[in-house]
C-alpha cells in the first residue's frame, strides 16, 4: 500500500508539472463547446507528451548519477587498502581488485577462473574449506588466517576477516595481509616467553630471596619487632617470641609494647615515644620486658622508623638484644671491682700502717742512736777530756802541754759535735714529756732563739702520741715556725692542736703574706724542709695542705691518722 500511494503521488505530481509546462507552450483561444471533446483528447495527448519527456530527462540525470557513482565505487573497489575476490559457488574467482592482485601476487588474467584454493599453502587449504563451508551456510563464518602462495615472493599470510554473501552462488571475500602482524605476534610470543621465563626465576630468585630473609629475620642472634604508630606490635621474630615466651598469634595484631614493659619501662617509653615518633631513631636504649610467666629480663633496644612521602610515620623496626649477660657481666665487674677497692683500700691501709710502723722505728733508732752516742760516746770522749786536764796539770814540756791543749780541744770539739747530732737524732728536751709540752719547748725555742711570740691552743682532748710521733711533731713545727720568724716580717704565730674524728690536726697560722701554691713552694730547691714534711706526713697516711684565712693571714695543717699507743706498735 506505501509503494502503491507513493506512485499515485508521483504520477500526480508528474501530472501537474507537464500541464504547468504545457500551460506555458500552449497559447490558444477559447472553442467552441462541440470541439471540447476533441480538443481534451487532445490536451490529454499533449499532457502525455510532455509527461514522457520529463520521466527521459529524469532518466538521463538518473543514469549520470549512477554511472558518476560506479566510478566511484570501481575506484574504491579496486583501490581499497584490503583485498577483495568474488567467487562463485565453487570458490571459483570471478573477480579481483588491485590490492587482492598485489597481495596473492598474480595478474587478474590469471587470477579469473582459478579455484581460490589452490593458492594456498597445502596447510592452510583445509582451514579455507570449513572457512567457505562456513559461508556459504550462515553467510558470517569465523575469520580465520591462510598462507597463500605468492608467485613472485614468499608466501604471504593473509586474514578472511569478513564476507559479503552477494547472492546464492556468489560471494565476495574481504581479505587483509597479516604476514608483518604474524611476525610481529610470532616476536611477541617468543619475548613474552622469555619474559615469563625471566618473571619465574626472578620470581624463584625472590622467593628464596625472601625465604632466605624470613630465616635470617626469625633466626637472628636478636629480637626483632615492628610498632604503629600506637604502638600495637604488627611484626615479631621467632627470636623475640621466644625470649618472651609468647606465640606469634597471642602477639602479632593484638598486643601492645606497653603489654610487655616492666613499670618503670612502661614510664620511660609513654615518656620518650613521642619524640621518638618525631624524631625516627634511637639507639641502645635501656629496657626491662617481662616474659609470658611474668619475669623480667634486661635488653638493649635500638629502633629506625619507617615514613611516607609526606612524612607521616609508618612503622618502626626494632632490634631486641637480651642484656642479662652484659648486665651480669657488669655486675660481676662491679663485685670485683668493689673487691679490688676494698683490697686496694685495705693495702692502703697496710701501707700507710707500715710506712707509719716504720717512720716510728726510725724514730726508735734515732732515739736509740741518740742515746748511744749521749751515754756510750759523749762520756768516753768526756773522759778522755777529764784525763787530759789531768794530764796537763802534771809537770810536762811545753810541747808536750801545747799537744795536749790541741788535743783537749780536739776532744771538746768532738764532744759538742755527738750533742749536737744527738739533739739533731732526738731532742734531749722533750724526753718524757706530753704532747702539749712538747709543742712549748717548739714555743719556747723560737722565742729564745727568734724573739717569735707563740700563741698556743689545744682543744684539751686527751692524746696519747707515740714518742716518736711526737719527736716528728716537734721537727716539723719548729721548722714551720722558723720560716714563720725568717719570711712573714712578723713576730707573732700561732699554733692549734685539736683531735679531729681518728685524726691529729696541727695548724701553724702565719699572719704574713704566706705562700702563694703549695705544689710551687715544693718544687723549689729552698723548701726541702717542706718536702721532708710532706713526705714524711704523706708516709703516715696524713696529708700538709695550706689555705687563707681572710685577715689572719695564711694557715698550714698536718694531719695524722691517731697513732696506737707505742705498746701496740710492734717493731
Amino acid at each position: 500500500m506505501v509503494s502503491a500511494s507513493l506512485s499515485s503521488k508521483n504520477a500526480a505530481s508528474l501530472r501537474s508539472r507537464a500541464e504547468q509546462r504545457l500551460a506555458v507552450h500552449s497559447k490558444a483561444p477559447p472553442q467552441p463547446s462541440g470541439l471540447e471533446e476533441a480538443l481534451r483528447l487532445q490536451h490529454e495527448l499533449q499532457v502525455h507528451q510532455v509527461e514522457l519527456e520529463v520521466q527521459n530527462e529524469e532518466l538521463r540525470e538518473a543514469q549520470t548519477r549512477l554511472n558518476t557513482l560506479l566510478e566511484e565505487y570501481s575506484i574504491l573497489y579496486e583501490l581499497a587498502p584490503v583485498g577483495y575476490l568474488q567467487l562463485d559457488a565453487n570458490g571459483i574467482i570471478c573477480r579481483a581488485n588491485a590490492r587482492a592482485v598485489a597481495l596473492l601476487g598474480r595478474e587478474v588474467s590469471a587470477l579469473v577462473g582459478l579455484a581460490f584454493g589452490r593458492l594456498l599453502m597445502p596447510a592452510s587449504q583445509p582451514l579455507f574449506q570449513n572457512y567457505f563451508k562456513g559461508l556459504q551456510a550462515n553467510g558470517q563464518p569465523e575469520p580465520c588466517e591462510v598462507e597463500v602462495q605468492h608467485a613472485k615472493a614468499a608466501s604471504t599470510w593473509i586474514s578472511l576477516e569478513s564476507s559479503t554473501t552477494m547472492g546464492k552462488n556468489d560471494h565476495r571475500l574481504t581479505f587483509v595481509d597479516v604476514t608483518q602482524a604474524r611476525q610481529l605476534s610470532r616476536l611477541l610470543k617468543e619475548h613474552q616467553a622469555q619474559l615469563e621465563t625471566l618473571v619465574l626465576e626472578r620470581t624463584r630468585d625472590l622467593e628464596q630471596r625472601n625465604a632466605d630473609y624470613a630465616e635470617l629475620y626469625n633466626h637472628a642472634p636478636c629480637g626483632y619487632h615492628s610498632l604503629d604508630s600506637q604502638g600495637l606490635i604488627t611484626n615479631m621474630n621467632d627470636n623475640e617470641l621466644q625470649m618472651l615466651g609468647f606465640t606469634r598469634e597471642e602477639v602479632v595484631g593484638r598486643m601492645n609494647i606497653r603489654d610487655l614493659f616492666s613499670e618503670a619501662s612502661r614510664q620511660q617509653f609513654e615518656r620518650d615515644f613521642p619524640t621518638f615518633l618525631e624524631m625516627g631513631e634511637t639507639r641502645n636504649v635501656e629496657l626491662v620486658l617481662k616474659r609470658k610467666d611474668g619475669s623480667e629480663f634486661p635488653v638493649l633496644v635500638s629502633v629506625n622508623s619507617q615514613y611516607d612521602a609526606q612524612g607521616n610515620f609508618i612503622q618502626s623496626f626494632s632490634t631486641v638484644v637480651d642484656d642479662a649477660v652484659r648486665f651480669q657481666a657488669q655486675a660481676n665487674q662491679r663485685a670485683r671491682q668493689e673487691e679490688l677497692e676494698r683490697l686496694v683500700v685495705e693495702r692502703t691501709k697496710t701501707v700507710r700502717r707500715l710506712a707509719f710502723e716504720a717512720t716510728l722505728l726510725e724514730e726508735r733508732e734515732r732515739r736509740a742512736i741518740a742515746h748511744e752516742l749521749h751515754d756510750n760516746l759523749g762520756q768516753l770522749l768526756y773522759s778522755a777530756k777529764l784525763k787530759t786536764q789531768v794530764l796537763l796539770d802534771v809537770e810536762v814540756t811545753e810541747a808536750q802541754v801545747a799537744l795536749g791543749r790541741q788535743l783537749e780541744d780536739l776532744l771538746r770539739s768532738a764532744i759538742l759535735a755527738v750533742r749536737s747530732l744527738t739533739t739533731k737524732l732526738s731532742p734531749p728536751t722533750i724526753e718524757g714529756l706530753s704532747f702539749p709540752a712538747v709543742l712549748q719547748t717548739v714555743v719556747e725555742e723560737l722565742k729564745q732563739g727568734f724573739g717569735l711570740e707563740v700563741l698556743l691552743e689545744d682543744d684539751r682532748a686527751p692524746k696519747a702520741v707515740d714518742p716518736s710521733l711526737a719527736t716528728f711533731f716537734y721537727r716539723a713545727v719548729r721548722e714551720l715556725l722558723i720560716n714563720v720568724a725568717k719570711h712573714s716580717g712578723h713576730c707573732t704565730a700561732r699554733v692549734r692542736t685539736y683531735l679531729q674524728g681518728q685524726t691529729l690536726c696541727v695548724e701553724v697560722e702565719d699572719p704574713g703574706p704566706g705562700i702563694e701554691d703549695l705544689k710551687v713552694v715544693m718544687n723549689r730547691t729552698s723548701t726541702h724542709g717542706l718536702s721532708i714534711i710532706r713526705e714524711r706526713i704523706t708516709q703516715m697516711g696524713g696529708d700538709l695542705s695550706s689555705r687563707r684565712v681572710p685577715h689572719k693571714g695564711w694557715v698550714i695543717t698536718l694531719r695524722v691518722p691517731f697513732p696506737p699507743k707505742e705498746e701496740e706498735v710492734q717493731p
